[in-house]
């Protein structure tokens, strides 16, 4: 899957136009729209950075093509690891301004919500229970 096949999957996962992803981006949208028709890649590595968090997934799931192989490796990664890499991306999008009560109640129950989904799909998880599975048993 390409790099705008991959924004254009997760912008609507989370149901934002494109000018909204672009808004929240801190990118044009003529850019944004390029993006998503494999026009343009990001030159910044910031700027993935930033796509990365308004989608809510991580900026190596958009940019590496064996999107099967990064899953089992984001399985092996310890949960802290990853928890640590989404808070990195969320202050990236947030920036140094002030956030209102409001905008971090919407995030929490968004992100309460990607895990439950994720969960409930087995995604990322599916490796973490197998795991636990085969290491009780033994």
């Amino acid at each position: 899957m390409t790099f705008g096949q991959k924004c254009r999957k997760y912008r609507q996962l989370v149901k934002l136009t494109q000018q909204q992803t672009a808004q929240a981006a801190g990118i044009s949208l003529r850019t944004y729209v390029y993006y998503e028709k494999d026009k343009k890649l990001p030159r910044k590595k910031e700027t993935v950075q930033k796509l990365a968090a308004v989608f809510g997934t991580d900026p190596n799931l958009l940019i590496v093509e064996d999107d099967e192989r990064f899953l089992q490796l984001m399985a092996e990664r310890p949960a802290q690891d990853r928890i640590k890499s989404i808070v990195s991306d969320i202050a990236l999008f947030f920036g140094d301004e002030k956030v209102d009560v409001q905008s971090k109640d919407e995030l929490a129950a968004a992100l309460d919500r990607l895990c439950t989904e994720y969960r409930s799909r087995n995604i990322i998880f599916k490796e973490e229970k197998e795991s636990t599975l085969t290491d009780d048993s033994v």
